[in-house]
C-alpha cells in the first residue's frame, strides 16, 4: 500500500466508509485516485521550457488544462500528462511509477533557465467524479460553470486559505471531472458533495474509466514505445503541428505531413474470461508475427478489457491474445467523439 492510498484510507476510516464497486458506467462516483504523481513547475521561464520540451501547444495566462507528452528524439513517448496551468505554476500529472525516472531525466535539460521542477505528490490529493450531470444545482457549487472540456474552477476555503485546490472538466470527451487539493483541504471538498460518502469506490476504478474513455496512460514499462499518433494523443489535443521545435518534432511532424499511422489505440475486449496481461502481442494467423501490444487493462463487470496498439490494416480479421489462436479478441468503438483542437 503506497502512501497515497494510506492518506485516502484514513480520511475514509474516520467515517468507517468502505469503498464499493457500483455501477461504474451509470453510477454517480466519487474515486480516490492512487497511482498517480504530481510535478509543479514554477519559475519565471517555466512556459518557455516546458514549450520547448512538450508536444502539446501550452496556455501560457488563462487557468486551464490539457493534455501534452514528453518524447525521445525518436518521437517516442517518455511520459503523457495532464497539465494544469495555474497561471502561477504548471502541475503535471502523470502515472506514479515513471515520475522519478521523467523527473531526474527533465532536470537536465533546465541548465540556465528560471525553472524549478518539484514532486508534490504527497502534498496534494486527487480525486474523480464520473457520471454527474451539470446543472445550477450541482453537487460543488458552481461546477456548472465548467462547460467546456479543460475549464478549471478553483476552489479556496477551509481553515488554509493559502491553498488553494482545482476542480477540472477533463479534456478527454469523457464527462469526468477531477479535484485536486492539499491533504489538509480534501475532506471540505468532499463535504461539498451530495451523498459523497455513499458514492466512494475503490482506487482502482477510474483507470476503468480512463480504459472505457479510450486515453492510454504511459507507464514505466512502456516508456519510449510509441509515437503520440499511435495512442491518439494528437486527437486529444495533445500534439501540436504548429508551434515551434520541441523534442521529437521532427519525426511526430513528417509522420502528420507525409505520412500514415500505421498503428493505432484500439479498445478489445478478452473472451472467455481469458487474462490480459500489460505489454503481452497480439497475433493473427501467423504466431510469429506480432501485429500490435497491450498497455493498460483492467477488469470490468467479469470481463478483460484493454487499450492495446494494433496495426491499423489487421483490424477486419481475427486478433488473438496467443500465438495457438484460442483466444479472440473483440474490437470495440471507443466511447467517444474525438475533437480536434
Amino acid at each position: 500500500m503506497n502512501n497515497y492510498e494510506k492518506i485516502w484510507l484514513s480520511i475514509l476510516k474516520k467515517r468507517e466508509i468502505t469503498p464499493n464497486e457500483l455501477n461504474i458506467l451509470d453510477s454517480e462516483l466519487v474515486c480516490p485516485i492512487s497511482d498517480f504523481a504530481i510535478l509543479k513547475i514554477t519559475g519565471n521561464d517555466r512556459y518557455e521550457f516546458l514549450q520547448n520540451q512538450l508536444t502539446g501547444d501550452l496556455n501560457k495566462s488563462e487557468v486551464k488544462s490539457e493534455f501534452s507528452s514528453w518524447c525521445n528524439l525518436k518521437g517516442r513517448v517518455i511520459a503523457n500528462f495532464l497539465i494544469l496551468n495555474t497561471t502561477e505554476s504548471y502541475f503535471l500529472i502523470l502515472k506514479k511509477d515513471i515520475a522519478d525516472y521523467v523527473l531526474k531525466k527533465i532536470k537536465m535539460y533546465i541548465l540556465r533557465s528560471d525553472v524549478k521542477i518539484s514532486d508534490i505528490t504527497e502534498e496534494m490529493l486527487l480525486v474523480g467524479l464520473a457520471n454527474y450531470d451539470i446543472h445550477s444545482g450541482s453537487p460543488i457549487a458552481n461546477i456548472s460553470g465548467l462547460k467546456k472540456d479543460g475549464d478549471v474552477l478553483e476552489l479556496i476555503g477551509g481553515e488554509y486559505e493559502d491553498r488553494p485546490g482545482y476542480l477540472i472538466k477533463l479534456p478527454d470527451f469523457s464527462n469526468r471531472f477531477l479535484a485536486i487539493m492539499h491533504v489538509t483541504e480534501m475532506e471540505n471538498v468532499l463535504h461539498r458533495i451530495e451523498h459523497c460518502w455513499e458514492k466512494i469506490v475503490n482506487f482502482k476504478i477510474w483507470n476503468k474509466l480512463d480504459i472505457l474513455a479510450g486515453f492510454a496512460w504511459i507507464d514505466f514499462k512502456n516508456k519510449e514505445k510509441f509515437l503520440p499518433q499511435m495512442l491518439n494523443l494528437d486527437k486529444f489535443g495533445a500534439v501540436s503541428f504548429s508551434k515551434g521545435c520541441y523534442v521529437g518534432q521532427e519525426v511526430i511532424a513528417r509522420l502528420h505531413y507525409r505520412g500514415k499511422v500505421k498503428k493505432n489505440l484500439q479498445l478489445i475486449k478478452a473472451e472467455n474470461n481469458y487474462i490480459l496481461k500489460t505489454n503481452d502481442y497480439l497475433y493473427q494467423n501467423d504466431p510469429s508475427i506480432k501485429i500490435g501490444e497491450i498497455l493498460n487493462i483492467d477488469y470490468i463487470s467479469n470481463a478483460t478489457y484493454a487499450l492495446a496498439v494494433i496495426e491499423s490494416d489487421k483490424l477486419n480479421n481475427a486478433i488473438y491474445a496467443d500465438t495457438k489462436k484460442m483466444n479472440k479478441l473483440e474490437v470495440l468503438p471507443m466511447n467517444i467523439s474525438f475533437g480536434e483542437k
